[in-house]
């Protein structure tokens, strides 16, 4: 099981520009026809796979999610310590997003460069793409394969517009899989 990067564009794009933007921030730009996702996209857009290494495993998209659905497992004793105090739901629920939030502040602020570059090099890649009209709609995906990226079924969850006034790290920071973030330009 891998973790893989793929990418819609809407049926206006043209390919061959947002290949050479995806060039210059080292993403890959392989068309890819998995009817599963084609059946869920926009009609005439196009998927692409995006990982130039073997995967994607170790990718800082949807990291501060990863991080916080599994901080519950982390926290466990903390959290049952804190419900023997009498603390509501409520209060228990701001805590862990209070540790999520200090999880992207320390990937964000992380020494690895090579890390935190690959965030930065996604939210610069979407806004050339959508500043350069090379597109009008371009969509992220992050999912964790079980088999082949053209055949492996899979059922979006959600889709999740962003405009390009409101694209940051933080949206590829805390992307949940199996969603399609469509980021458009208005």
């Amino acid at each position: 099981m891998c973790y893989f990067i793929t990418a819609t564009l809407s049926a206006d794009a043209k390919i061959e520009k947002v290949f050479a933007v995806a060039k210059k921030y080292n993403f890959a730009w392989i068309e890819q026809n998995n009817t599963s996702v084609q059946k869920q996209i926009d009609a005439g857009s196009s998927y692409f796979c995006t990982t130039m290494g073997q995967c994607d495993c170790g990718t800082l998209l949807g990291s501060a999610n990863r991080y916080y659905k599994n901080s519950k497992n982390d926290f466990s004793s903390k959290i049952l310590n804190f419900r023997k105090k009498g603390w509501s739901e409520t209060k228990i629920e701001r805590w862990l997003s209070e540790k999520k939030d200090l999880s992207i502040k320390n990937e964000s602020n992380s020494g690895n460069s090579k890390k935190s570059s690959e965030v930065e090099s996604w939210k610069n890649f979407v806004v050339e793409v959508l500043n350069s009209k090379f597109a009008s709609k371009i969509g992220v995906l992050l999912h964790m394969y079980s088999g082949s990226i053209c055949t492996e079924p899979i059922e979006l969850l959600g889709k999740i517009v962003i405009k390009l006034k409101n694209v940051n790290e933080e949206v590829f920071l805390t992307m949940y899989e199996d969603h399609l973030y469509e980021f458009v330009k208005s």
